[in-house]
């Protein structure tokens, strides 16, 4: 806990998850009303989300720690990080728990919630500012909306 890249890497970790340099708070911030209180919705969120993250944290650790329990090998050696963990091992720990069809859906069901959710997220952001610029695209927020997602669509197709 001494180690300071450890906290730097922490700290990343939380400005990713809250999403601070795409500008989606702020964009649900301009949803609120006037008097809406501003201070406790900002600490209710940022506790929100340090609380899941220690709590995801503490689950993968678990998992991990169970599979090199289970195998009989050095955590080291059960996953290296990235992506490895909710494709490698948590699909390795569902396989091991009783019912584990329906723990698979239910894994399936959350990760794709997870990527639709994040989605939204990020055309919400850039939809506000651009209504916010663009009066027709306040207008006609079906079609700029539309527009978007399919600008965005090509622009993936190019990623590939």
């Amino acid at each position: 806990l001494l180690d300071l890249e450890i906290w730097l890497e922490a700290m990343s970790q939380i400005f990713f998850s809250l999403s601070i340099a795409q500008g989606i708070m702020i964009a649900y911030g301009s949803f609120c009303e006037k008097s809406a209180p501003v201070k406790t919705n900002t600490l209710v969120i940022a506790f929100t989300n340090c609380g899941f993250s220690v709590f995801a944290g503490l689950v993968v650790f678990g998992v991990i720690g169970f599979l090199a329990k289970q195998e009989d090998t050095p955590v080291s050696a059960v996953v290296s990080g990235g992506t490895g963990l909710a494709f490698v091992v948590f699909p390795a720990a569902i396989d091991t728990m009783p019912a584990s069809p329906l723990f698979a859906v239910l894994f399936f069901i959350m990760l794709l919630t997870l990527g639709v959710c994040s989605a939204f997220a990020l055309l919400e952001a850039f939809n506000t500012v651009l209504y916010d610029r663009v009066p027709w695209c306040d207008r006609h927020k079906s079609f700029s909306t539309l527009a978007v997602c399919f600008f965005g669509f090509l622009v993936g197709l190019l990623m590939t």
